[in-house]
């Protein structure tokens, strides 16, 4: 876009645009006193290998500027917010929104009656394990697919229609059950707790466990010991 070569689609707020690799791009503002953006940039090979699917040659290389997607948008908003999240879950929790927005990007809609199956009893026990016995490291989603020999889109849609949750939130699942477990089986602190279950500070672990249970640690304590 230049000052004398507009932009040919009309201007809406919080709009997306993506540019194909090797397109050359200008661009032109007046008047502007405040720009928040996002920019993701993809990779077709590694994209090829963490979805397991064919990629739509169109989609990847025609410019789409100023276009609107109500689902995209939100993913972006919350990739940016887990960048610097230090709770291991947000590599989980990273890894799928990527996914899911290069999939809503740059793969054709689904046929219909197309329903995801979960993942075989053996699978499921592989992946259950194995999240259990690396609590609270970080776990990127690549492992986890790569256990059950599925591609990441793939492996994120049967979890999810196995247990009705991201693997994201299945591990942060485990890591509140993990507390609750200590919680009542030991005397320790709720900083020694938060340390041992990976939040970062008491504050943050006592947010997330009255997200998931509804109250404080220490009131879910002092309920089970009373």
């Amino acid at each position: 876009m230049r000052e004398t070569q507009p932009c040919p689609v009309g201007y809406t707020p919080q709009h997306l645009d993506f540019v194909p690799a090797g397109l050359e791009m200008w661009g032109f503002s007046s008047d502007v006193r405040f720009v928040k953006d996002v920019a993701l940039i993809f990779d077709s090979a590694v994209l090829v290998e963490r979805l397991g699917i064919q990629l739509n040659s169109e989609l990847m290389t025609t410019p789409r500027l100023r276009f609107a997607d109500a689902r995209i948008r939100p993913l972006m908003t919350l990739l940016a917010d887990a960048v610097n999240d230090p709770d291991p879950a947000a590599q989980l929790y990273g890894d799928g929104l990527i996914t899911a927005i290069a999939a809503r990007l740059f793969t054709s809609a689904p046929e219909a009656g197309q329903d995801a199956k979960g993942l075989t009893p053996r699978q499921f026990k592989l992946i259950s394990e194995y999240l259990d016995e690396h609590l609270p490291k970080r776990i990127e989603l690549a492992e986890l697919a790569a256990l059950v020999g599925l591609s990441q889109s793939h492996f994120s849609r049967a979890f999810k229609a196995s247990t009705g949750m991201a693997p994201y939130r299945w591990q942060l699942d485990a890591r509140v059950r993990r507390a609750q477990a200590l919680l009542i089986g030991t005397n320790a602190s709720l900083e020694q707790i938060a340390e041992d279950t990976g939040f970062a500070d008491a504050v943050h672990f006592g947010r997330t466990f009255r997200n998931i249970t509804g109250t404080t640690p220490a009131a879910w304590r002092r309920d089970r010991n009373s």
